[in-house]
């Protein structure tokens, strides 16, 4: 996410009180990088997966029970942010509505 963060707003595509000075390489050669990233963990990811096995059902109150609880709660919150993040440009976009963050 951080990655996509920088894109967003090294890009131009959000412009913030922190933005940079607008270069639509810069954008563009991130972008790249974003994707050179995200091939790279599925490549891996493909590659490892023949190895992996399952090792049985765990037990309700168990670590492993409690480690997914944990990660499903971060995931949901990673993604309330990237959706907030991402709002003012959806409704830029379909809704033809500038939507800032701030006092009204």
């Amino acid at each position: 996410f951080s990655l996509i963060g920088t894109f967003i707003t090294r890009s131009g595509l959000l412009t913030s009180v922190h933005a940079f000075a607008n270069d639509p390489e810069r954008g563009m050669v991130l972008l790249f990088i974003l994707a050179v990233f995200m091939m790279a963990g599925l490549i891996l990811f493909v590659v490892r997966a023949g190895t992996m096995q399952a090792r049985g059902v765990f037990g309700l109150a168990s670590r492993e029970t409690m480690l997914v609880i944990n990660n499903v709660l971060l995931a949901v919150a990673a993604f309330i942010v990237f959706v907030g993040t991402l709002w003012p440009l959806v409704a830029e976009m379909f809704f033809d509505r500038k939507l800032t963050v701030g006092a009204p």
